[in-house]
């Protein structure tokens, strides 16, 4: 094996890419493994810090819970790895209390990221059956929006919210009320997003419009009432030409 092969083990090893690093499937038997690590070994027996890597990797994969394995699968992005882990993790009964509610989440986690969300949202419904953590309720809340169902959405982020009262969430409660045109509603928990530290243009620009939406609204109201009790009473038509008269002196004088 060349230098650059070395160099690769290592990359692999350090990044959590455990089973690249042997060269096996995730779900290789013990003796598999076994077998990769003593090659490996006796190959490079002369590089002392590629054995200890490769004695550390072995370690983690001879040790690994399903619920560890089907994480670190999902940080190296072996989505497809992750989801059969868990999977057979969850029907086999591996997991139960905390660890089987987690186990639901990461299940919709990563059939969110693969884009099949009607799947995503029965794991995150069960996970929020079994836990309700803020984290729970944003990504079943996420899944509901990319499903369209806007209302429901809402109410997984105002319980994220309840739960933890963080930017993100409020940023989420925030933009799905502006895609609903719930503009009163959501103006708030952008504010909110901003006043707990979060800075983003987009966020800062939906506000800035929310806000220019409600003043034209307001306007056209007040004009609206005006012209609605001038028709009602013609002496408010004396009464405001003269207030426009004295608008319009008041200008050339001191303007």
């Amino acid at each position: 094996m060349t230098g650059n092969d070395a160099a690769r083990v290592l990359s692999d090893v350090a990044g959590g890419r455990y089973e690249s690093a042997f060269g096996i499937p995730f779900d290789a038997p013990r003796e598999a493994l076994n077998r990769a690590h003593i090659r490996l070994s006796f190959r490079h027996r002369d590089n002392p810090e590629l054995r200890e890597a490769l004695n550390r990797a072995k370690g983690v994969l001879a040790s690994e819970r399903p619920l560890e394995r089907g994480r670190r699968l999902i940080r190296i992005e072996r989505r497809e790895e992750a989801l059969a882990q868990l999977e057979r993790a969850v029907d086999e009964g591996l997991l139960a209390g905390t660890e089987l509610a987690e186990g639901r989440h990461l299940l919709g986690y990563v059939l969110y990221q693969l884009g099949r969300y009607r799947d995503a949202r029965a794991q995150l419904e069960q996970a929020v059956d079994l836990r309700g953590s803020a984290s729970d309720h944003v990504w079943l809340g996420t899944t509901l929006e990319r499903l369209e169902a806007y209302d429901a959405a809402v109410d997984r982020y105002r319980a994220a919210v309840n739960l933890r009262d963080h930017a993100t969430e409020c940023q989420l409660l925030g933009n799905v009320l502006v895609k609903m045109e719930r503009y009163d509603e959501a103006l708030p928990a952008l504010d909110r997003a901003v006043e707990l530290g979060l800075v983003d243009h987009e966020l800062l620009e939906r506000r800035r419009m929310i806000r220019g939406r409600r003043t034209r609204r307001r306007l056209v109201h007040g004009v609206q009432s005006a012209f609605s009790r001038i028709r009602r009473d013609p002496i408010d038509w004396v009464l405001m030409g003269l207030v426009l008269a004295y608008g319009v002196y008041f200008c050339v004088q001191y303007l």
